[in-house]
């Protein structure tokens, strides 16, 4: 499901052109105003040709078609319907994904025409996407930003280490997303520019490397301004976890959507990533091995991510074949958040909204009572001083 709203915005963008591309039949009277239903099909009835849609806001809605109704099968991806071909309402199906044009009334819309994309197709361009992130994607923190070269410094992290990468804008004038405020969704990901990265952002980069490797001339890149908090649990209700937050010692509502991923830290796990924030290169701000940032335009927040859609592998690089935080916490299993406990300790990313009291969870970790014991003294318990350095909770950003 993610992935079909990635590929929204491409639907509109598609049926936009449709106008000028591909000739109506049956188009209403100029009186009749037009409008476009964008969402996922959950019931065709051939007999009475009706589909039943849900929309990407939650709304069903029904879409009437007749013998005038014009459909066509647009790829993922496709810019215009140059490559659309004709189809019927019986090759549109369950799960499949399509925008509507026509006369709506109520809660039904009068079709002059669908444009379906194939939920075969659009898992087919998910793993093609997944497979070119996975060798020519590049993320990690900025620590440094060349405006006049049009350049950005990123800290590709590991577990072993960490690898700087300088990226190129200026040859290819690559496509800019940026997340939105309060949201950990792709789909929400506006149209972004170079002049909005700032230092700490989280960045994931597509694009080609030059040389040796220490240079990747972009041709996609999508940053974020995410934070990491910790606190104890307060309380569980439903899919909202209220902890005392450890920077403040004010009480923290975190919202814990379908889209969170919820994970435990096994002790095993965690004495060990705590044992590596004690040590020379413990990856904290401040402590020996750490990034030293840069020489930065503006300062940022400390990131973190979640995969959306065609979005690259989890954990982003992995140079020399390391394996990431990112990785080993994906395999294990999902934590249910009904199985907090109050008074244990969690660790959230999340992004960076406009109400203090208030966030919504991309990454919940549970089990970080090791990291808390290994902190520095007086420390007050933030991703830094956890030994979750900028973007330790990075999931991996989707992509379009």
């Amino acid at each position: 499901m993610i992935q079909f709203i990635v590929y929204a915005a491409i639907l509109i963008a598609t049926l936009n052109r449709a106008d000028t591309q591909a000739p109506e039949t049956g188009a209403p009277p100029p009186s009749t105003r037009l409008e476009r239903t964008l969402g996922e099909v959950t019931a065709v009835d051939a007999g009475t040709r009706q589909l039943e849609l849900r929309t990407d806001t939650g709304d069903t809605i029904t879409v009437l078609t007749d013998d005038k109704t014009a459909f066509l099968r647009a790829q993922p991806g496709a810019r215009d319907l140059a490559g659309a071909t004709p189809v019927t309402l019986g090759d549109i199906a369950v799960g499949d994904r399509l925008l509507a044009r026509g006369a709506l009334a109520d809660k039904s819309l009068s079709a002059r025409q669908i444009v379906v994309m194939v939920r075969a197709d659009i898992a087919q361009k998910h793993e093609q996407d997944q497979a070119d992130w996975s060798r020519r994607g590049v993320s990690g923190v900025i620590t440094a930003i060349d405006p006049g070269r049009q350049e950005i410094t990123v800290e590709a992290r590991t577990l072993n280490g960490a690898q700087p990468v300088i990226v190129s804008t200026a040859d290819r004038k690559p496509t800019f997303k940026r997340y939105a405020p309060e949201s950990v969704r792709f789909s929400d990901a506006r149209p972004s520019s170079f002049a909005d990265l700032q230092v700490g952002d989280q960045v994931r980069v597509l694009g080609d490397r030059i040389a040796d490797g220490a240079k990747v001339s972009a041709e996609q890149v999508v940053s974020g301004s995410f934070r990491i908090l910790s606190g104890a649990v307060k309380t569980v209700e439903g899919g909202t976890v209220t902890i005392v937050d450890n920077e403040t010692g004010r009480p923290l509502a975190i919202t814990v959507g379908p889209d969170a991923t919820v994970r435990r830290l096994p002790p095993e796990m965690a004495a060990r990533l705590a044992m590596r924030g004690r040590g020379p290169g413990g990856g904290g701000p401040g402590r020996p091995g750490a990034p030293g940032g840069g020489q930065g335009r503006r300062a940022g927040g400390t990131p973190a991510g979640r995969p959306e859609g065609g979005g690259p592998p989890e954990g982003g690089p992995r140079p020399g074949g390391a394996q990431t935080l990112q990785d080993m916490l994906e395999r294990l299993p999902a934590l249910p958040v009904s199985e907090l406990k109050p008074g244990e300790q969690v660790a959230v990313s999340s992004t960076k909204g406009r109400d203090p009291a208030h966030v919504t969870a991309v990454v919940l970790l549970a089990g970080i009572e090791p990291l808390l014991e290994a902190r520095p003294r007086g420390a007050a318990g933030g991703g830094e001083t956890l030994g979750l350095a900028a973007g330790a909770l990075d999931m991996g950003m989707g992509i379009p």
